[in-house]
């Protein structure tokens, strides 16, 4: 049974002059999906595979994914990976999946270099 705990869903777009590298390693500009993952108590989990997968608007688990990408949390439990993003008006739903749980949010017309960020809480 897959199961999603409580989690803080938000988009900020990258709008800093002078920022670092902002296109993904194959020099296409990527969206940024970044996020804390956590236990029942709030405390940070460290160490601990994520899986994010984008999929059509709408299609989370129901269609095939469009894009795939492996991480591990870092120490304080946060995660980051890119996604490519070839239009200017990103539109997915994306899945991040800790073990068995999972957590879906869907974003429609982000512009490209934009982070979403998906906090997972672990039961």
């Amino acid at each position: 049974m897959r199961g999603a705990v409580g989690s803080l869903v938000a988009v900020v777009p990258l709008a800093v002059a002078g920022c670092a590298d902002t296109t993904g390693s194959n020099g296409r500009p990527t969206i940024t999906v970044a996020g804390l993952v956590s236990n029942s108590t709030a405390q940070p989990v460290p160490d601990t595979n994520v899986t994010v997968q984008s999929y059509v608007p709408n299609g989370c688990g129901t269609s095939t994914s469009i894009q795939q990408r492996d991480a591990k949390t870092n120490a304080n439990g946060i995660f980051r990976v890119d996604l490519v993003s070839l239009v200017a008006g990103y539109s997915a739903c994306i899945r991040v999946t800790v073990g068995t749980t999972s957590r879906d949010t869907t974003v429609l017309n982000l512009a490209q270099y934009s982070t979403v960020e998906v906090n997972v809480t672990l039961p």
